[in-house]
């Protein structure tokens, strides 16, 4: 889970004004200040600031133990093999693909309340014709 404390710790470490970090990556010092505050941050918000502070992505996430599972191999069916140690790239994958369903799942809460707001719109307009 993206861990908001780790970016304000990076900016308070480096003594950054919000100003300096929002046109580095190409946004306004509102929007910036908003999404820090809202913790709304998309994946390449996080990319970008990450790349300011000389950060992986994965720097920013906070770390899950993960318990190693273990398969059984057909052909014998007694050895079992456990899980290759995870590459950095897949890692730094996995933490934006957590990141892209979490907004996901917020953009289907925007659009699942804003069809409400049609459908009574809609019930009072047949109600009152």
């Amino acid at each position: 889970m993206l861990n908001y404390n780790k970016i304000h710790s990076s900016i308070n470490s480096q003594r950054t004004a919000n100003r300096g970090i929002a046109e580095a990556i190409g946004m306004p010092e509102s929007t910036f200040r908003d999404r820090l505050k809202k913790q709304n941050f998309t994946p390449d918000d996080i990319e970008k600031i990450a790349e300011y502070f000389g950060k992986t992505i994965s720097y920013f996430f906070d770390r899950e133990e993960i318990e190693q599972k273990k398969y059984p191999i057909e052909k014998d069916k007694q050895q079992i093999v456990e899980d290759p140690e995870p590459c950095r790239d897949c890692e730094v994958l996995r933490d934006k693909v957590k990141l892209l369903e979490k907004i996901n799942l917020l953009q289907e809460e925007k659009i699942a309340r804003f069809e409400g707001v049609v459908e009574k719109r809609e019930g009072a307009t047949r109600n009152s014709a």
